[in-house]
């Protein structure tokens, strides 16, 4: 492997078991990698099971972490604690716009005060010794990890969420949302909750909204469906655009 290598980028790849485990063996061989960036790359608890397990076990390099906009649920809590007490080098995780609950949002903070506790050395002369407080960004929909959000910066985030300005959600944003939707796991329920949860304070392009609908919920129940269409449709930025599209969509 090339051991001048720092940054390692695959966001929005879809990457299957096999393409993970391809992931992991090169972390376990590699300690150059400083950076290693999986946006949108459909990662469920599986797949993250395979990354640590396989990959992570070994690696003592990397620094920053980033795994926003994927399928983490609550089954990869453990390995996340792992993760964090055990690698005093990694000092950035973004785990933003997963699906982890309140309680799962908690244990990771808790592992990450855990880690920066002062602790005896082993050597007198060093005295006590304490490790990084590692950085966790846990900013997602506003019932489970906007709360924590919140619980742990204070009442200034709730000010910061609220005058916030709705903006356009980028090509690179959308292509996340839809790479992580093609799961083919997913129900439609949960398929419009993601996209509630990664659609939050943006508004969508036309475009963007016709192929949600057309690819995800053509085949959708009637009320599903018309949760759909009706969400997306507020999403938005012009009214003219939601004539349009209405016009499209409506049977």
């Amino acid at each position: 492997f090339n051991t001048h290598i720092q940054t390692v980028d695959l966001s929005e790849n879809p990457l299957d078991k096999a393409g993970l485990k391809a992931v992991a063996d090169f972390l376990s061989l590699n300690n150059s990698v400083q950076k290693l960036v999986l946006r949108g790359v459909g990662l469920t608890d599986e797949g993250w099971d395979v990354l640590v397990r396989n990959g992570f076990e070994r690696n003592k390099a990397v620094v920053r972490l980033d795994v926003a906009n994927n399928l983490l649920g609550d089954e990869s809590i453990d390995h996340i604690e792992h993760l964090i007490l055990s690698k005093p080098a990694l000092a950035h995780i973004d785990l933003s716009w997963n699906m982890l609950s309140k309680d799962a949002c908690e244990k990771i903070m808790n592992a990450g005060l855990e880690r920066s506790k002062p602790r005896t050395a082993r050597s007198a002369k060093a005295g006590r010794v304490q490790k990084q407080l590692p950085k966790i960004i846990l900013v997602a929909e506003h019932s489970t990890q906007r709360h924590e959000m919140i619980h742990h910066k204070g009442l200034s985030a709730i000010t910061d969420w609220k005058t916030s300005k709705t903006r356009w959600m980028s090509t690179a944003e959308f292509i996340s949302m839809d790479v992580v939707l093609r799961d083919r796991k997913l129900s439609e329920e949960i398929r419009l909750r993601l996209i509630r949860m990664f659609a939050a304070g943006k508004y969508l392009q036309p475009l963007m909204v016709s192929q949600l609908l057309q690819v995800f919920f053509h085949q959708a129940g009637e009320a599903v469906r018309k949760k759909a269409v009706d969400y997306l449709l507020q999403k938005l930025g012009r009214p003219e655009d939601v004539v349009v599209v209405a016009h499209e969509l409506r049977p």
